[in-house]
């Protein structure tokens, strides 16, 4: 399993470096660090960041927190962090019931076991949601409950009243991201316990569609490998071969001529080590495939919107707004247009007119690759919300950089 680190203490010990007094000019205030290192320890106790250095966890098991506090070095995990530092001590100061939604998604304190990690950041985004609209001096109700059943919230428009549905999509195929995610990492374990690697190239194929039981069985061909190359004579070290139902693995003598040839044939994964030990060049690497094409992100937003246009459709507010975001952020649970460029807004418009929404869609896509946070919004609506819409756009002019903004007449 590997030591035990306190993810979060030594993020605040490199925050102290990279903000040290005694630097020129400190990039990060060192305030920042303390700030968030006080309040995520309040909130959620010492022992929520004590993580194995080794600890294998699949990808919805995974805590976002943990994730960015890992990447300690990283100016937008650093901004990252102080949102969600300022939204915490900012949800303390909503009425009770919010703060137990908090908690029973936290879990028990300084108990990470028990986190609802993918609900509670869909809740953080509701909090965001909320103190964006008070911010902006719109009249919001936070968390209020509509016909018996809790809500996101509700905000008035222009005088018009609208439910508040927020969601956090995440990329589909995250089975098939963790299964290559996980295996890339046991390559990283096959070469801490071989003796001596030879130049040599893996070459690693899945067959079928990759499920979790995936990990296991490539689990055990790499020690299989691993002992073949502790144990064989180097002229024997290629002759390496595994082909099952689940997939290839094979190896190959290295050369850079090889390894282009590989990268652009697209293999599942390409392990690779030169046997330069020592050098100034990088001596292994890993490469992945994980495309994901635009209609399968679409009809994943599909679904989405379908399930939030008959949430709460027997309540007597009929007009509803849809909050929809996905961060660019390093971590492992990418949001569905984890690069801006991922969104199509032509055929997300063709999607609303598909479903007839009949509502305001509000795509926020939050970058923070300068170190502050970067918030492109996309707005649909019909033609019928027009005033409502412009209102909107009006108080937030300042905070969010409006991309686009489409009505149409369904």
């Amino acid at each position: 399993m590997g030591r035990k680190i306190n993810v979060l203490q030594e993020w605040l010990d490199n925050g102290k470096n990279i903000s040290s007094e005694f630097l020129l000019r400190p990039t990060i205030s060192r305030g920042v660090f303390y700030r968030v290192y006080t309040t995520l320890k309040l909130y959620f106790g010492d022992e929520y960041f004590v993580i194995s250095e080794r600890e294998d966890k699949s990808i919805d098991k995974h805590f976002w927190i943990v994730d960015l506090l890992a990447n300690k070095n990283s100016f937008e995990c650093i901004a990252a962090l102080d949102k969600i530092a300022k939204l915490t001590d900012y949800l303390h100061t909503l009425p009770r019931h919010v703060v137990k939604e908090f908690e029973h998604l936290r879990g028990g304190y300084n108990d990470p076991k028990r986190v609802h990690a993918e609900n509670l950041r869909n809740f953080f985004y509701e909090i965001y949601i909320i103190r964006l609209l008070e911010q902006k001096q719109i009249p919001v109700e936070k968390k209020p409950e509509g016909n018996g059943k809790p809500l996101d919230g509700v905000c008035y428009l222009a005088g018009k009243k609208f439910i508040i549905e927020c969601t956090k999509p995440a990329i589909p195929k995250r089975i098939e991201f963790d299964v290559l995610k996980r295996v890339a990492t046991d390559f990283i374990l096959l070469i801490e316990k071989t003796v001596k690697l030879p130049p040599i190239i893996v070459v690693v194929d899945f067959k079928g569609r990759i499920t979790p039981a995936y990990r296991s069985h490539f689990s055990t061909y790499l020690i299989h490998l691993r002992k073949h190359l502790n144990t064989a004579q180097t002229s024997e070290s290629m002759n390496f071969e595994v082909d099952s139902e689940y997939g290839l693995v094979r190896t190959e003598h290295f050369s850079d001529e090889l390894l282009d040839q590989l990268k652009n044939e697209g293999h599942d994964i390409i392990f690779y080590s030169n046997g330069l030990v020592g050098q100034s060049v990088p001596n292994s690497g890993i490469n992945f495939k994980f495309p994901i094409e635009e209609h399968e992100i679409l009809k994943h937003l599909e679904a989405v919107l379908k399930q939030k246009k008959i949430q709460h459709i027997d309540s007597e507010d009929i007009e509803k707004i849809i909050f929809i975001d996905s961060e660019s952020l390093p971590e492992f649970n990418f949001g569905l247009f984890h690069q801006p460029s991922m969104l199509n807004l032509d055929e997300v418009t063709r999607l609303y007119e598909k479903l007839r929404m009949d509502c305001l869609v509000c795509i926020t896509i939050r970058t923070y690759w300068s170190g502050e946070l970067v918030v492109a919004t996309h707005l649909i609506a019909t033609e019928r919300l027009k005033r409502e819409t412009k209102w909107l756009v009006d108080k937030l002019s300042g905070t969010a950089h409006f991309a686009d903004i489409t009505y149409l007449s369904l």
